[in-house]
């Protein structure tokens, strides 16, 4: 029997499996598909967007809504920005330091201004929407479909990590330590590569 269920298990689990695409749009082009997914493709993306939802479960004012909300407005600013042609200096540099600011937002928790960290999250966030646009040639049409699901899927990890550490109140610090030490390693992956 439990032979079975472990074989049962492992098959339900394979037909899960999808092909993991490090650039989407590489092999598709459908601009919903390509923005709901290109979030996922990078860890340092994907990372960022779950810290701030995580740092935000621990806020207990209107800054658990105002932080990942003023995220998604300024990652569209910055995709805006690519889409025009506008530059922004040193983008992925900015995308590093967001992931060392993010973990030791987390793991210190240092006595800072909730508007000082929120103009600091808005900053990175215009990088990070600023990235992902510049990244994907999206077929004329679809920008707005690769942005639909741009932002939906930024909220679904801010969400995610609002709903983790809703969850792990009790276990707040651990998970914060966690997180912390997984982003520094993850930034001083991309420092060194």
């Amino acid at each position: 029997m439990k032979t079975s269920l472990q074989v049962i298990s492992t098959l339900l689990l394979a037909t899960c499996l999808f092909p993991v695409y490090a650039h989407t749009g590489v092999e598709v082009t459908n601009g919903f598909y390509t923005g709901f997914v290109h979030p996922w493709s990078g860890v340092d993306h994907m990372l960022v967007m779950f810290l701030v939802g995580l740092y935000a479960a621990a806020l207990k004012d209107r800054s658990a809504i105002l932080l990942p909300f003023s995220f998604v407005v300024f990652m569209m600013v910055g995709a805006a920005s690519a889409h025009f042609g506008l530059s922004l200096p040193a983008v992925e540099k900015a995308i590093v330091v967001s992931l060392l600011f993010m973990g030791a937002l987390l793991a210190f928790k240092p006595p800072m201004y909730r508007l000082v960290t929120l103009v600091l999250v808005s900053y990175f966030a215009m990088c990070h929407g600023y990235a992902h646009a510049h990244a994907i040639e999206i077929s004329p049409g679809d920008e707005q479909f690769y942005l639909i699901g741009f932002v939906l899927s930024t909220g679904l990890l801010h969400g995610l990590g609002l709903f983790a550490g809703r969850l792990g109140q009790k276990h707040l610090i651990c998970l914060r330590m966690l997180t912390a030490v997984f982003s520094i390693f993850v930034a001083t992956l991309a420092l060194v590569y």
